[in-house]
């Protein structure tokens, strides 16, 4: 066993049986497995969610700090991006 084997897990989901087909279809097009598909999306999501995370917490942050924008001054910055 490799290095990077002792430091993976293995996980099991359930999915819709179309999901699944698509996957596999995926898979088959792209020439690689089912499982390194699946351990890459769940990496960028999990990612992806940290960032989020992060990003709404620095807003609730500000928002405590009272960095707030009036909502008139929201109002018009959206009426400029209608034009």
């Amino acid at each position: 066993m490799n290095t990077s084997q002792k430091q993976e897990t293995v996980l099991s989901v359930r999915t819709k049986r179309a999901t699944s087909d698509r996957l596999s279809q995926l898979a088959k097009e792209t020439r690689r497995s089912r499982s390194a598909l699946v351990s890459e999306a769940l990496e960028q999501y999990v990612e992806h969610q940290d960032w989020l995370t992060a990003e709404i917490q620095r807003g609730v942050d500000a928002a405590e700090r009272g960095e707030l924008v009036a909502d008139d001054a929201v109002a018009a910055w959206i009426n400029t991006l209608k034009k």
